[in-house]
């Protein structure tokens, strides 16, 4: 298989392989070049065995490129190409959560099967081998993406009780791409809505955004589907039981569908 990466990140690539025999591209681009979605100006995210992160962030500034190092506690360093895009590498890892915080407890690890396990939505658990151009799909993304499906990599409650935010970003994605949310995926966003409590005004506002940039209809009818809706705006609970006078052409049976509608 081969995904196609812009010619900018060819030299960035070619002096990552130079040093690590194993380099895998991950995240969002995978799922977009597969889906078929031009994202040409996209960053570029590339995990590594971190035992080789100090010797790339080496490479890069012996030739020029400026490197942020403010991550590489964590095994982050970001690389900016001379275009304005970036190149964020990073080493495999796992992670594990406690029950009071989303921040998660990082951990080295040698493989990228670790990697891909930690990631939220199967669409996005995905690894391209940039040397073998070999795709690494451990929860058949590939498979999800073809029926336009948003699956929780494993246990769903899990993937939400790690991060609660999460909801949010899976009912994003489905509006923003069109795609179905699996059953039980999609019963456990509302079963694990009130976790929401914990996550920051700020980052759900920034979500809520998100949605409403994409795809406001689909992605309120989604919150309201899940259940998730009457945990962010609880005002809007009784809505849902009130019958809408639509004989002047107003739209919605009910209020609810009416203030949707409406928003769209």
């Amino acid at each position: 298989m081969i995904i196609k990466i812009p010619e900018e990140y060819e030299d960035s690539i070619n002096t990552i392989l130079s040093i690590t025999p194993e380099a895998y591209l991950v995240g969002g681009y995978i799922r977009d070049a597969l889906i078929g979605i031009d994202n040409k100006d996209a960053d570029i995210d590339i995990a590594v065995n971190g035992k080789y992160i100090d010797s790339i962030k080496e490479a890069f500034e012996k030739k020029k490129y400026t490197v942020n190092i403010d991550g590489l506690k964590f095994g982050v360093i970001t690389v900016y190409l001379q275009d304005g895009s970036n190149v964020d590498i990073a080493e495999f890892r796992n992670e594990s959560y406690d029950s009071s915080s989303r921040k998660p407890n990082v951990k080295q690890s040698d493989n990228i099967y670790d990697d891909v396990s930690r990631r939220d939505f199967t669409i996005t658990a995905m690894a391209y081998n940039l040397k073998t151009k070999e795709l690494v799909d451990l929860f058949n993304g590939q498979r999800d993406i073809k029926n336009k499906i948003i699956r929780a990599v494993g246990n769903p409650d899990e993937r939400f009780n790690e991060d609660p935010l999460r909801i949010l970003r899976g009912i994003r994605l489905a509006s923003k791409l069109n795609f179905e949310i699996e059953q039980k995926t999609l019963e456990s966003m509302g079963r694990n809505a009130k976790k929401l409590e914990k996550v920051s005004g700020e980052r759900i506002r920034d979500e809520l955004i998100k949605g409403l940039e994409a795809n406001p209809k689909r992605f309120f009818e989604l919150l309201e589907k899940s259940g998730v809706l009457y945990t962010l705006i609880e005002e809007l609970e009784g809505a849902k039981d009130l019958k809408h006078d639509n004989r002047h052409g107003h739209y919605g049976e009910n209020l609810i569908e009416h203030i949707i509608d409406v928003l769209d």
